[in-house]
């Protein structure tokens, strides 16, 4: 069947199979094998045209910024200080899209649909969908081209939020601000253990900051602070006579579940290390002082006010999509809800404690681009400390927003409240590569080595040639750190194991912050579930791993010459740190899952490429240390 001209299309937006149609099916969130012509997958469409797509994206972002409205850009509009703008910390700037629902993910389809529309001169649209936002955004796409719409409207499955965060969703956004305020103070007062060492005393000049999770196996054992974050320079540190101050921020997990276990290990850190180390959690730095800077920062942004019709006015350039019903209810969120008291309060801790703390020639920070990191940044300045560096500690993906502007954010900074490090510390040439790609200043961005993947040093690189399987296939399987996507990770193994030999072994590594319980996959034969064992360990006694496509384990594996099958999630599009590379297998469906898993014996691996700069004794990291003077 032609579809040229005249094309009536159905979009169907949900993740099981749709009905027969006599129209051109377009799948919101599924991959389509190739063999199907009578549907479109927008996923694939999105991965076909990434780099435009993503170039268009950031573009809209940034002239979304500059929009004037009653004679001021909006990032003046929100300015809460003379140099910060809390555009930076709310949610369209913060570009967080790698979890399924976020909204970016429709707005990139919705921007790829348009050229669909025209292309194949539509004439009509039926939309199948729960998802009231989006039904608005490609209404008003449908309108402004001509097209007839109709919304096909789909009951919306709630089952996954419990019923007191429904009922709580229901109460307004400065309602909600308050509870979470009182909570915090509740937690405050009950978890005061009298931690008060917040001035170091160790004569030390540089300072790291992180969040308090992904802590070493040993850490309570030992008492000494390890991290899976900053691995082996911690000891560099000392063994270079660098005297270090650590702040950490709470947040809770399984391990950390409360500010007082939080303020029971900054205590057990400060004992072990003595005068080598000091350690801060930051939220000890709060007073009677930073709940007043909180709240009148809260009470400031709660004043500011958009209307949707001027937002709608921005659109993304040569497009006449109008994104912003996407966006309004996570904007509105994060600065009117709990989101924004919490990040004015950030703000506040940070200024307090760096106004107090000795000045420091040198400041490292894990960079995700979070708010609090904004935060930090400018209350760092402010209070005239010296160098900072926000380090991308992971894997910088092609797809991972968070690390990338429009061009012009870096070329008009100045003027904007835009709180930023003085550099980029990458980890490999592929990282390099990538947020050099998206227009980052080259005379900004430094080379350290991949803290978290120098295990890969002491990692066995297989060579496996084809038909030599002497014994079972062993699959590794990476847990996601979100339950639907694990859901699906598990599930779609389920329906392929019984085509594997019976005698295949599994074993499943949740993520480290986020377990999950596989008793409900009954059918899956022997598995096992490890926490403890180092990935490096799991990888030297597997055959292939199997993970999503957003997972950083997948590069462990790649680095390590062992054969990857990443799961495509239809709710976003290709979002995998290996996107691009030779010898990794995307699986869109259970089929397609179970051949590349059968054909795993008859695979040989290639060398793979320098993905991170790799060298234990650390020669980069200790030429940023000796350059702080």
């Amino acid at each position: 069947m032609s579809y040229t001209s005249k094309t009536k299309i159905s979009i169907w937006d949900k993740e099981d199979a749709p009905p027969p149609s006599n129209r051109l099916t377009v799948l919101w969130r599924q991959y389509v094998d190739n063999d199907k012509p009578n549907f479109i997958s927008m996923p694939q469409q999105v991965d076909l045209r990434a780099e435009g797509l993503r170039s268009k994206y950031l573009s809209w972002i940034y002239d979304l910024g500059v929009t004037e409205i009653d004679g001021k850009k909006i990032t003046n509009h929100m300015y809460i200080r003379e140099n910060l703008s809390y555009w930076w910390m709310a949610s369209i700037a913060q570009k967080y899209n790698i979890y399924g629902a976020s909204p970016i993910n429709d707005a990139i389809k919705v921007i790829a649909l348009e050229r669909i529309l025209i292309e194949k001169e539509v004439t009509d649209v039926l939309f199948s969908s729960s998802n009231h936002n989006l039904s608005v955004c490609l209404s008003h796409l449908c309108k402004d081209l001509g097209i007839l719409f109709i919304w096909n409207r789909e009951t919306k499955n709630r089952a996954g939020k419990s019923l007191l965060l429904n009922i709580k969703a229901q109460f307004p956004r400065g309602f909600r601000a308050f509870l979470s305020l009182s909570k915090y103070l509740l937690k405050q007062l009950t978890s005061n253990k009298g931690c008060k060492s917040i001035v170091p005393a160790n004569e030390g000049e540089v300072t790291l900051i992180d969040v308090l999770v992904h802590l070493g196996m040993d850490t309570s054992r030992s008492g000494c602070f390890k991290s899976n974050y900053w691995t082996v320079l911690v000891d560099k540190l000392t063994e270079w006579k660098i005297k270090t101050n650590w702040i950490h921020l709470f947040f809770p997990h399984p391990e950390v579940a409360s500010i007082g276990i939080a303020q029971d290990y900054i205590k057990q850190f400060n004992r072990a290390e003595r005068n080598q180390q000091h350690h801060v959690l930051l939220d000890s730095k709060f007073s009677f002082t930073v709940l007043k800077k909180g709240v009148r920062d809260y009470l400031k942004l709660s004043k500011i006010r958009f209307s949707r019709q001027e937002l709608d006015k921005v659109r993304p350039a040569g497009s006449v999509v109008k994104l912003w019903s996407l966006f309004d209810e996570e904007w509105r969120d994060s600065i009117y809800g709990p989101k924004a008291i919490h990040n004015c309060l950030v703000l506040a801790l940070f200024e307090e404690l760096f106004t107090e703390w000795p000045i420091q020639k040198l400041g490292i920070y894990l960079l995700e681009n979070q708010p609090w990191e904004i935060a930090l940044a400018y209350a760092w300045r402010m209070a005239g400390h010296g160098r900072l560096i926000g380090s991308a500690h992971s894997t910088v993906r092609i797809w991972d927003l968070r690390y990338q502007y429009d061009h012009r954010t870096y070329e008009n900074s100045i003027g904007s409240g835009f709180a930023q490090p003085d550099y980029l510390a990458v980890n490999g040439p592929v990282a390099s590569k990538n947020i050099l790609s998206s227009g980052y200043p080259m005379n900004r961005v430094i080379e350290v080595e991949a803290l978290r993947y120098l295990h890969l040093l002491n990692t066995k690189k297989k060579q496996l040639v084809a038909n030599t399987f002497a014994r079972p296939l062993r699959v590794l399987i990476c847990g996601d750190f979100t339950v639907h996507t694990n859901r699906r990770l598990i599930g779609w193994l389920e329906l392929a194991a019984p085509t594997l030999p019976q005698d295949t072994t599994y074993t499943f590594k949740p993520h480290p912050a986020y377990p999950f319980d596989l008793s409900n996959f009954a059918y899956l034969r022997n598995v096992t579930t490890t926490c403890e064992s180092p990935l490096s360990e799991l990888l030297n006694s597997c055959d292939v791993l199997y993970t999503s496509n957003i997972t950083s384990a997948s590069v462990d594996s790649y680095c390590a010459g062992i054969p990857v099958i990443q799961m495509l999630d239809g709710n976003s599009y290709n979002m995998s740190p290996l996107q691009g590379l030779d010898n990794i297998a995307f699986a869109s469906s259970p089929s397609e899952l179970t051949r590349h898993l059968t054909s795993i014996p008859k695979r040989s691996c290639t060398n793979p490429i320098d993905f991170f700069y790799l060298d234990n004794a650390l020669p980069r990291w200790l030429g940023i240390i000796n350059k702080m003077d």
